[in-house]
């Protein structure tokens, strides 16, 4: 009792973009999600292409985006 849902929004990149595509993509996204801020119980991850995980977790980190990389929610 009391538990809450939480709503998840992801986001399943269906191409295959260079590393400077994913990382402009990583960028553009944090500006996103600073001009409006995620609403409580609500949850963003996004699963770029495994070709570039280490990429793309290092941009999420540098600019501390605040989502979550789908191949890291598979481990949880």
């Amino acid at each position: 009792m009391g538990d809450q849902r939480v709503v998840l929004v992801s986001a399943n990149w269906k191409m295959h973009p260079s590393h400077v595509e994913a990382l402009g993509l990583v960028v553009q996204l944090a500006g996103h999600l600073r001009a409006s801020a995620i609403p409580a119980g609500r949850e963003v991850s996004i699963h770029p292409p495994l070709t570039f995980p280490t990429t793309v977790k290092a941009a999420i980190r540098a600019d501390r985006v605040p989502v979550a990389l789908g191949a890291d929610l598979l481990f949880r």
